[in-house]
Parts: C-alpha cells; structure tokens; sequence
C-alpha cells in the first residue's frame, strides 16, 4: 500500500533532516524553508552521516512541484496538521490532501521503480 509505506519514509526523512544539530546533515531543502520562514539556524561543523535512503527522498522532495514540496516539508518536519497546512497556504483541507497524496504516488514510484504511479 502507498499511504503507509510513504508515510514511513517521509517519517524517518523527516525525523533525519529535523536533527540536523545531531547528525550534523542540514538538507537543501530544509535549510531553504528554514530561511524563507524565519526559523533560527545553527551552524555546525560535523561530518554528514550516511543516510542513503534519506538522501534519495530528500533528492526526490526538491524535485517536486514547490506547493508539493512545501506541504511535505510542513507536514513531515515541521510537524503541522493538515488543517494547519491548508490555512497556511490558503487552500482548502481537501486539496492539501491531495497535494500530500500526489507527492506519496511520486515518492513511492520513484523508490519502487513502478512509473505507472510517479
């Protein structure tokens, strides 16, 4: 199934670009949104870990449309509902839903190599 598989992915992507301080990996994509929202950036000098598959969704997120890749980074590191996503970007609950649902089909035929469904 596509919905839990990808939401174990995007949980542990998630999980590995929010402790960045710790792995001492910041990912384009989550460096990006922390400026673009403001957040607070600490810098550090670690070597990056492996993190092969982390690496890959974190590559196939920055291919994504920008509203895909924006929900997905709100929703899987920022930790935001869907209701929270859809008053940010000021859409309805419903499309943040298919946004998120879109993104999974994606992801999920990229890491399976199934084109029928990316």
């Amino acid at each position: 199934m596509i919905i839990p598989f990808c939401e174990i992915e995007l949980d542990n992507w998630g999980s590995w670009v929010r402790h960045d301080e710790r792995l001492g990996y910041r990912s384009v994509t989550f460096e990006g949104l922390l400026m673009k929202y403001g957040q607070v950036i600490r810098g550090t000098n670690h070597k990056e870990p492996e993190n092969p598959r982390a690496e890959v969704i974190d590559r196939l997120i920055r291919k994504l449309i920008p509203v895909y890749r924006n929900v997905l980074i709100l929703k899987y590191i920022f930790g935001y509902f869907d209701y929270e996503i859809a008053r940010i970007i000021k859409v309805s609950r419903k499309t943040i839903s298919g946004y998120v649902e879109n993104a999974h089909h994606y992801i999920y035929g990229a890491l399976t190599g199934n084109a029928a469904t990316a």
